[in-house]
């Protein structure tokens, strides 16, 4: 469950204030002990994230994927879904570069999103990568998922069938989890920046 779904169900009967420490989560900002709001993209340069993000989402592009029949070792290569996961997932997009899209969006946001286009008989087609920030997931009263994706024509409701998503391990970013050492980080490089700007020279004296 994204933090999104975590927010709203604890908070049902509450309203949350801009001010307010847990709604800048909604904004993709988690405050943490320096003051130093830290998202996706401003985890990036910190260049041991930028390291890790690109090695785990490229290793994940360009491993093999495929799909195989039902308790067998046989490659389904005439089922469609075959072609979108190994070959490629629109005309504009290879599977690989899919798969390592999706998986930046997960590493960066918790949440990787791919809408799965049909044809008319049901049918995968093509899948197109969604921005984390405009889907939202919910739940039926029995528990099924689906997503509000924001579109230009205003708010969609898909299916978890056809909705590809994608979360991290136990489901919250790595940015969410290491947050407070990576705006150690961010701090301690506009610090050194600051000094080496004013000449090395510390702006006060020790006396």
């Amino acid at each position: 469950m994204s933090f999104i779904d975590r927010l709203f169900r604890k908070h049902e009967s509450k309203a949350l204030s801009l001010t307010d420490p847990e709604a800048f989560g909604l904004f993709g900002a988690t405050p943490t002990a320096t003051g130093i709001h830290v998202s996706g993209n401003s985890a990036l340069r910190v260049p041991a994230v930028a390291c890790a993000v690109a090695l785990i989402s490229e290793t994940i592009g360009a491993m093999p994927a495929k799909v195989h029949l039902t308790d067998t070792r046989e490659a389904a290569k005439g089922q469609g879904a075959y072609r979108l996961v190994h070959d490629e997932a629109n005309e504009w997009t290879s599977a690989g570069q899919l798969r390592e899209h999706l998986t930046i969006d997960a590493l960066l946001t918790g949440n990787g999103y791919a809408q799965v286009v049909r044809l008319t008989d049901g049918a995968p087609f093509e899948l197109h990568r969604i921005d984390p920030s405009s889907v939202r997931t919910d739940y039926e009263p029995d528990g099924e998922p689906f997503y509000i994706v924001q579109t230009d024509q205003g708010p969609r409701r898909y299916s978890y069938r056809d909705i590809l998503h994608i979360q991290p391990f136990g489901g919250v970013s790595p940015i969410t989890l290491g947050r407070e050492a990576i705006a150690l980080s961010l701090a301690f490089e506009q610090h050194v920046a600051s000094l080496f700007a004013n000449g090395a020279r510390p702006s006060g004296i020790i006396k």
